[in-house]
């Protein structure tokens, strides 16, 4: 699984809790007779679960002659061809994808694997397989600045993904280990939830709401 500086996903258990596909399967047919007809998958990488496919390949079974569709969050770089048709065959109308950021260092600073370029690619695909997209823009990542966010909805709008940018400042959580680190990379953030970035070392409070707004 990834370990996202910034992520909180799997920070308050030891273990990973997960419902194998017999149980996911066994549970949406169980909602979908209760009718229920559109799921979200509450796993932070999708698709880095290790019986990724055979798990598709059960949700296309239990949606069989069902009108069910399924939204969950993925690492759209590592997607192969044959999984992106699975999750259009399983009911997959929408996807979240992250990018973060087009710095690469920012992203190693953020302990973020994988390749910008790699990222859009893939979003290209999983458009043209007609998927609706939110790809993910984080403000106030350690070593960003605001032309690096601008660079990143950019490249997004001239590779034909433009509709699909959503815009998050980041929150320093408490148990991450960006929040560990905030002193040491000059990150000033609010002392109540969400914990929103105020400025960084390379972005003043202008900045961040500038690229917000």
């Amino acid at each position: 699984a990834s370990r996202c500086a910034f992520c909180f996903y799997s920070r308050g258990s030891h273990a990973v809790r997960r419902l194998d596909k017999t149980s996911v399967a066994d549970l949406i047919t169980r909602l979908a007779d209760a009718g229920a007809r559109h799921f979200t998958i509450l796993e932070p990488s999708f698709n880095l679960r290790p019986d990724f496919v055979p798990l598709l390949e059960a949700i296309a079974a239990a949606r069989y002659n069902r009108d069910l569709t399924f939204f969950a969050e993925v690492r759209a770089d590592v997607l192969t061809e044959r999984q992106m048709d699975l999750l259009v065959e399983a009911g997959f109308t929408k996807l979240e994808a992250g990018l973060q950021s087009v710095n690469t260092r920012t992203l190693a600073r953020a302990k973020r694997c994988g390749e910008p370029e790699s990222v859009v690619k893939a979003c290209q695909k999983l458009k043209a397989r007609g998927i609706e997209l939110l790809v993910d823009i984080m403000i106030g990542l350690p070593g960003d600045t605001r032309h690096d966010v601008r660079r990143g909805a950019e490249m997004l709008r001239d590779c034909g993904l433009g509709e699909f940018v959503q815009v998050l400042p980041l929150s320093v959580l408490p148990g991450t280990s960006i929040r560990e680190d905030a002193g040491r990379e000059g990150i000033i953030f609010e002392d109540a939830p969400p914990y929103r970035v105020i400025r960084t070392d390379r972005m003043s409070e202008a900045d961040i709401s500038g690229v917000i707004h």
